[in-house]
């Protein structure tokens, strides 16, 4: 099959949806089709997909409004252009035979970046500021037309939560939704490089023995759930005083803070 992969940014060493697209790509040529990724932007001087073609918008970053905009409208024009079999989209701004959504939905993300303030006071503020942001409205109006596309077939959640948000903010149904959680290629470690990499690791953290430890990975640790996640595991210390949380990924000043006070 010939296939088109729809992704705002590809620089699949930066992590997130960049790698995971990396991924699936590769794993498509592997299998014999032709793989061609649409971007706006990627690292020419160390291609991110060797056996396949990446084309280059170079248009306005997509994190502007502007830009997101224009890139939607090339990315469209690009894969009903050519002779694709079927296109995957990675972002909501381009209305693929196929949505995958990694970070859920715009609408469910602006929702949870007011809902994580502190009082109403700092909630109504963001709520404002995001009424007027020009790339918001912007990406919510493609979000939407994207949805409404006859030609998207399938939206691919990797979550029960983003089918929830799915149903809820656009009324798309279960016939519409498929959900298939993204893995990952591990190599399996050998018991004994497992037990010398565990025991190296636990060092380095400062753990002991005796201490159970919890990993907590995200680049948005409010928006994945990072403060009830801290108001359960002080509750659990009642029970399991030797527990460790360890959080890795963005800033986490706010969940520091809120990590003394509990």
């Amino acid at each position: 099959m010939n296939i088109a992969i729809v992704i705002e940014r590809f620089v699949p060493s930066l992590g997130g949806n960049e790698r995971s697209t990396q991924y699936n790509a590769n794993r498509l040529i592997s299998k014999g089709h032709t793989v061609t990724v649409f971007t706006n932007e990627f690292d020419a001087g160390n291609h991110p997909l060797p056996q396949g073609e990446v084309v280059a918008a170079n248009g306005p970053k997509t994190k502007y409004g502007r830009g997101i905009r224009q890139f939607g409208r090339w990315a469209t024009e690009k894969i009903r252009g050519n002779a694709f079999d079927v296109s995957l989209s990675v972002t909501t701004a381009v209305p693929a035979n196929a949505l995958l959504l990694h970070g859920g939905t715009v609408r469910e993300s602006l929702r949870q970046n007011v809902y994580k303030r502190q009082n109403t006071i700092s909630r109504s503020a963001a709520s404002l500021v995001r009424k007027f942001n020009g790339k918001r409205r912007i990406q919510l109006q493609l979000e939407a037309a994207t949805f409404a596309d006859a030609n998207v077939r399938k939206v691919i959640a990797i979550s029960r939560y983003v089918a929830h948000q799915l149903s809820h903010h656009y009324g798309i149904e279960d016939e519409r939704t498929d959900m298939n959680p993204i893995g990952a290629a591990v190599e399996p470690l050998s018991p004994e490089v497992r037990e010398a990499t565990r025991h190296k690791s636990r060092e380095a953290l400062g753990l002991n023995e005796n201490q159970v430890a919890f990993l907590f990975a995200a680049m948005n640790p409010q928006l994945k759930g990072i403060t009830p996640l801290l108001h359960a595991f002080a509750n659990m210390l009642q029970d399991v005083p030797n527990a460790v949380l360890l959080a890795a990924g963005g800033r986490h000043d706010g969940p520091r803070r809120l990590a003394k006070k509990l």
